[in-house]
């Protein structure tokens, strides 16, 4: 085997001697330590069995399996963790399905392709499921369920309202929450409706909706991208020239199909 994998999590187990910056083993490969999220389904999370899995981390495995002069470690932490190791040196990149915006730009290095994307849309219920698209929420006066403010999906709303000035979305900004307790309280009729991607809508319908009220309603994408510390300018630049070899050869399109059912490729390629 040219190169063994090795899975880091942080659930109290230390790697000795395993830095973000790299460190040369004894056969002359520099080990990284990457960065993933511990619950992110079906984009980067720990399967049932303890392994790194999902969309972004099977392309992470692939682009270690191209760079015979590296070898990924992978720490599953949480979202919090994770950018925070990123910007430290911690980590030399974090493969989790992360979206563009002006703070993430100014602390970490995005590379030139983006990775996948999420389709974005409207939960609501079955009540609401004659809606289009955002200007149909304006058109019948409904609510919408707060976001946070360096969301992807506050980003989506944000740019539509920059383009139609006369018909904004009212969009109360807050701390990031979970798309469960936006999912919940439409279902309370708390709100009408709440923007979100469809990659975890049937994970947490299944959870929560035991009475089938909740649909999924398809608007637009949004691109992801890997992230990278500042420093690692060289990596990102090898990375950018595999992915873009796996996005012709149509491997992300196939791995696309398995983790979310769908070539999402076909929305974030121009």
């Amino acid at each position: 085997m040219k190169k063994r994998l090795l899975a880091a999590l942080l659930t109290g187990i230390v790697v000795t001697g395993v830095v973000g910056c790299g460190q040369e083993t004894e056969d002359g490969v520099t080990q990284v330590t990457i960065g993933i999220r511990e619950d992110l389904y079906p984009t980067s999370y720990i399967d049932e069995e303890g392994n790194p899995s999902g969309y972004d981390v099977e392309i992470a495995k692939l682009i270690d399996e191209a760079l015979p002069e590296y070898e990924f470690v992978y720490d599953a932490v949480s979202q919090e963790n994770l950018l925070m190791g990123l910007e430290s040196g911690q980590y030399v990149a974090g493969f989790a399905g992360y979206f563009w915006n002006e703070e993430r730009e100014q602390k970490y290095l995005f590379p030139e392709e983006n990775i996948g994307g999420s389709i974005v849309g409207i939960i609501t219920t079955k009540e609401h499921s004659d809606l289009t698209g955002f200007e149909d929420i304006v058109d019948q006066g409904l609510t919408v369920t707060p976001l946070g403010g360096t969301s992807g999906n506050y980003g989506v709303i944000k740019e539509y309202n920059e383009a139609h000035p006369d018909k904004q979305i009212e969009l109360e900004v807050t701390d990031w929450k979970t798309d469960a307790e936006g999912f919940q309280w439409v279902l309370d009729g708390r709100y009408d409706v709440c923007v979100a991607e469809n990659s975890r809508f049937e994970k947490i319908k299944e959870a929560i909706d035991t009475n089938d009220e909740l649909v999924f309603i398809p608007v637009t994408a949004i691109k992801t991208w890997t992230l990278f510390n500042k420093e690692q300018t060289d990596l990102q630049q090898k990375y950018d020239t595999i992915l873009k070899q796996l996005k012709e050869d149509g491997t992300l399109s196939t791995l696309s199909e398995e983790y979310f059912g769908t070539d999402i490729l076909q929305y974030t390629e121009e």
